[in-house]
């Protein structure tokens, strides 16, 4: 059907109609994809659970032995922590509750 544009009667443009795929191209099978990109909702959710144990587990060992012993202050359990035990006091114990929170979160 043709269409007009403007007043000029000599311009016409026919309409494009869009074409059908052929024959069984819809049943043509999809290139598979990367492991990542199929499962990257599952692969995002575990690596932050991971990441957000990791960053908060420290504060959580300062704030277990704060309660426990009698410490001045925050800054001064973290001073004595990493004096006596170096960055490994932070992550004592780390592993027992790491399988469950991090599955836990999933």
């Amino acid at each position: 059907m043709p269409t007009r544009l403007g007043g000029n009667q000599d311009e016409t443009i026919l309409s494009r109609r869009p074409t059908m795929p052929p024959q069984g191209a819809h049943q043509q099978r999809e290139p598979p994809k990367r492991w990542v990109k199929r499962y990257r909702t599952e692969v995002s959710a575990s690596m932050s659970s991971v990441l957000s144990t990791a960053a908060a587990f420290p504060l959580d060992s300062v704030k277990t032995r704060m309660q426990t012993y009698k410490y001045s202050g925050f800054l001064d359990c973290v001073r004595h922590t990493y004096q006596a035990e170096k960055l490994r006091g932070f992550f004592r114990g780390r592993l027992p509750p790491r399988p469950r929170r991090s599955t836990a979160r999933c």
